[in-house]
């Protein structure tokens, strides 16, 4: 498969320690998070999105369904139509009441046991959010 070329991607031929990738992503105003098909639930990058206040351009669907969801915060894109508005760069973000991120840290926690998610990448991500 050809990869796209942009002035504005880099692509890493080796994976990046997550510490380290938490790190990088501090320096970004705008988070990706491109789900798979097959993907049920949220990624970390939404955890982690939250927890350091950026905004996420994400084609997951379910996530307009959740408390923290805010047109200001996250872009859902569609396959189909990739246009991304200039004017969600523009808008400020907003923040998230904390009563709602402690209830996502007890809600997912519980999920991330029962889906076998790293308990170290959780953890971390979690204290993003707290």
């Amino acid at each position: 498969k050809e990869k796209l070329k942009s002035p504005y991607i880099e692509y890493l031929k080796a994976s990046i320690p997550y510490q380290e990738m938490l790190k990088l992503l501090n320096h970004y105003e705008v988070i990706l998070d491109i789900a798979k098909p097959q993907q049920n639930g949220l990624s970390l990058r939404i955890f982690e999105s939250l927890g350091m206040n950026k905004k996420i351009i994400t084609n997951n669907q379910s996530v307009k369904a959740y408390d923290f969801y805010h047109p200001n915060n996250i872009l859902v894109i569609d396959f189909n139509d990739l246009a991304i508005p200039e004017a969600f760069f523009k808008l400020p973000y907003q923040p998230i009441d904390e009563a709602i991120k402690n209830a996502i840290v007890k809600a997912h926690a519980l999920s991330a046991a029962k889906n076998n998610i790293s308990a170290t990448a959780f953890e971390i991500a979690l204290k993003q959010l707290v």
